[in-house]
């Protein structure tokens, strides 16, 4: 049920995507897995070299960074997120990324996502942003 429920646009949209996906399904999700690697590495590669704890999971596109109050190898459950989630440094993580024209949820509970759209240039850029965002906020606050 919805809004759009049933909508002809909307089905015949969603129709015409799937059979993109269908037509080119093992090109779209090598692109996907490898950009989504290259933000999940560089995300983890960053926040190690800055020393801010963190746990970076993903599934292909859909990736979670977690800041943490210390060493936490993985997140299992929403529970360990409670306990060991760093929320007030996370939103002031994303603020200033956000400002420098990164945008994710700043709620650390709702992953991000990447889709077909998202280039290697880009995971690169935000990288660069993601660097400094972290400089500016959560290196001052260690």
């Amino acid at each position: 049920g919805g809004v759009y429920s049933g909508n002809a646009v909307v089905m015949a949209a969603a129709e015409a995507v799937l059979d993109e996906i269908l037509d080119d399904t093992e090109s779209i999700y090598k692109h996907l897995y490898t950009v989504s690697e290259q933000l999940v590495n560089g995300l983890d590669e960053i926040m190690t070299r800055l020393n801010v704890p963190h746990v970076v999971q993903n599934v292909g596109p859909m990736i979670s960074l977690f800041l943490t109050d210390g060493k936490v190898d993985q997140f299992r459950e929403y529970r360990d997120v409670r306990e060991h989630g760093d929320f007030e440094n996370y939103i002031q993580f994303q603020h200033q990324a956000q400002r420098l024209g990164v945008y994710f949820h700043p709620n650390q509970f709702e992953p991000m996502f990447l889709s077909t759209a998202h280039t290697h240039a880009d995971m690169a850029t935000v990288l660069e942003r993601v660097e400094y965002a972290a400089r500016c906020t959560l290196l001052n606050s260690q």
